[in-house]
């Protein structure tokens, strides 16, 4: 967003951007702090960006320069640069959902390892269910493709079945006191 004058007024620059921003408010986190950790995230994606410009440039840019440029190939470096975005968006976007679970992971069994009487909590944490099962849902390597696996051994070896409705009651527990939802 820019700001356009000083009564408010904004430009969205980016929708899809907005949209996830607002979903994130929408969880508690005030727009404020939202936005300076959006900034720094920005800054992350900007050398994510760079890193994978320079080595187009370095292999499949240079490699057109080395062969003198020919115009035939023109259309194929194109091709490349067009096609090179989405397959990067693509590694990121995997290579953040695993670093994203196991920041949550670990963030979760460290802050239930400082609560009193947390063992239950953390026995559920580390189990299929309960909110084992909530990061089951956003880690490839334990997730589950459907009820039709109930029952089989997940990818790290426990043998529950994958059960959301348990894990989003023991976070609803946990986060806001009850388990009814709050939002």
């Amino acid at each position: 967003m820019r700001r356009l004058d000083d009564e408010g007024a904004l430009r969205v620059m980016d929708p899809a951007l907005l949209a996830a921003g607002l979903q994130v408010v929408r969880l508690g986190v005030p727009p404020e702090e939202l936005i300076d950790t959006q900034a720094r995230v920005n800054e992350h994606v900007r050398e994510i960006a760079q890193t994978y410009v320079q080595m187009f440039v370095r292999t499949g840019w240079q490699a057109f320069v080395d062969a003198g440029a020919p115009k035939d190939q023109l259309e194929a470096v194109r091709d490349t640069v067009t096609r090179l975005q989405p397959a990067a968006a693509q590694a990121v976007l995997a290579a953040f959902r695993t670093e994203m679970a196991a920041a949550v992971g670990a963030a979760l069994e460290e802050v239930l390892s400082q609560l009193a009487g947390s063992r239950d909590l953390l026995a559920l944490h580390r189990g299929a269910v309960g909110l084992g099962g909530v990061l089951a849902r956003t880690d490839p390597a334990v997730a589950h493709d459907g009820p039709d696996d109930e029952g089989d051994e997940d990818r790290r070896g426990h043998e529950e079945p994958h059960r959301p409705d348990d894990a989003q009651a023991v976070h609803r527990q946990q986060v806001h006191g009850s388990g009814h939802p709050s939002m």
